[in-house]
């Protein structure tokens, strides 16, 4: 819509979001040309056709980025999936211990064999899956030759988009290489340059070739949390009066229609410099929590109504 401003676009329809859940009167289009007015209307029968769209969301305890996230525990099903189907433990003992190394960031489930094919000596046995990995656990038989390789790995992936890797182990866990999607293909170095795909792997123990995997891409946030972030930063407070007034200038410009948004901005405008320079400083250096702030602008809006 070029004849309108994008912010007085998303209001209307907010609005109309609004309306549609009994929030607020129906949004009052009398203002517009009628070439904005017809645009609008298509934009708001699509709001209406998505609005029962959405299916309903799971029970809490069944919700996977609940229990990925950590909100809730695993349930029951998922804890008894972790026993191995072939009844040999120490690749189960080696996948398990990703349950210690990474708790409540991978989950692990045994595959069903009988969806494998009972000809081929070389078995999934365990999915392996965090928020950035999925990785399928493959057991072929100790000392049988040649060992899986590139080929092989690049089959399983083309046939489920969904992994990350596959892991190759011995059936006694000591001989095993995670392989991914790139290891497959001819990739150029920094330091090398091009370099092609090799089936001379790395084998090493499972659990270590596994946990170094999925220790890549699972971000240690106690570690992160104990770092100096205000000293790794240079001063930056000479340019907290900069962006005070180039921000005070867009909300200057704005010309919101909904009361709430209208009295945020006013209340805005009536805070002095000082004070917003001193609460962005006192932030920065650590000496005010964002609960602290937020406690401070809640007790002034309360005394500004």
């Amino acid at each position: 819509m070029n004849e309108m401003d994008e912010e007085r676009r998303d209001e209307l329809i907010e609005e109309h979001v609004r309306y549609l859940r009994g929030q607020g009167p129906a949004p009052d289009l009398s203002e517009l040309s009628e070439a904005e007015a017809v645009e609008l209307r298509r934009s708001f029968a699509t709001v209406d056709a998505l609005a029962g769209a959405l299916p309903l969301s799971p029970p809490i305890e069944e919700d996977p980025v609940a229990i990925r996230l950590g909100l809730v525990g695993p349930s029951t099903e998922l804890a008894e999936s972790t026993e191995p189907a072939d009844g040999d433990h120490r690749v189960a003992d080696a996948v398990s211990g990703l349950s210690y190394q990474f708790p409540q960031s991978v989950e692990v489930h045994a595959v069903d064999l009988a969806l494998a094919d009972a000809a081929d000596s070389v078995v999934p046995a365990f999915v392996c899956q965090s928020l950035a990995e999925r990785v399928m656990v493959i057991v072929y038989p100790r000392g049988s030759e040649p060992r899986p390789g590139i080929q092989e790995a690049l089959d399983w992936l083309d046939g489920d988009p969904d992994l990350t890797a596959v892991a190759f182990t011995s059936s006694d866990a000591e001989e095993a290489k995670v392989v991914t999607y790139p290891d497959c293909h001819r990739q150029l170095s920094p330091d090398t340059g091009w370099r092609d795909v090799s089936d001379a792997l790395d084998w090493e123990p499972l659990t270590i070739s596994l946990g170094r995997h999925f220790e890549q891409s699972i971000m240690q946030w106690d570690e992160v949390m104990g770092l100096d972030q205000a000293g790794s930063l240079d001063d930056i407070t000479s340019d907290i009066p900069d962006v005070i007034k180039e921000e005070r200038a867009l909300l200057a410009s704005s010309k919101p229609r909904l009361p709430h948004k209208r009295r945020a901005r006013d209340f805005i405008s009536t805070v002095p410099d000082e004070l917003l320079e001193q609460w962005m400083a006192g932030v920065r250096s650590e000496e005010v929590t964002g609960e602290e702030l937020a406690d401070e602008i809640r007790q002034r809006v309360q005394a500004a109504s």
